[in-house]
């Protein structure tokens, strides 16, 4: 999968949230979820990509993107499934920035945290005119 894309890869597909479950919408976006991406009372959260849509419309997985997974452990260390490694954050309540610092050039991207619950992370990305959904499973 190319670099560039990796992060592209998830689809809100989610009819709801069950209780204790991080829903930013909900919340209004006034409670910060950075714990969120990380389980309380873990230290690594791995996610495995699940759907994705483009413009709302639903993208089939290829065999490499239905295996691909994103690891984030909570000093902030980022990797994922094709080696990629560097660091996240969440600068506002409801983004991600990942920085993917051992490419050849380095990159930061940049996501709009749609919910996060204790088994799926929705994230979203606009790009070039695209808007990806990329949904992520818990594993």
């Amino acid at each position: 999968m190319k670099t560039i894309y990796k992060p592209l890869l998830l689809l809100l597909l989610l009819a709801g949230c069950s209780k204790g479950d991080v829903d930013v919408y909900k919340q209004g976006l006034t409670s910060p979820i950075s714990s969120s991406i990380i389980t309380p009372g873990t230290t690594v959260n791995v996610w495995q990509l699940s759907a994705i849509k483009v413009n709302d419309v639903d993208q089939t997985l290829t065999t490499q993107q239905s295996t691909f997974k994103i690891t984030f452990n909570a000093d902030g260390r980022y990797a994922d499934s094709d080696g990629v490694i560097g660091n996240w954050l969440i600068p506002t309540s409801d983004s991600l920035q990942i920085n993917q610092t051992n490419l050849p050039t380095p990159i930061t991207i940049r996501f709009k945290i749609k919910l996060r619950t204790t088994t799926t992370l929705a994230l979203t990305q606009t790009s070039n005119n695209k808007i990806t959904d990329l949904i992520y499973e818990a594993k």
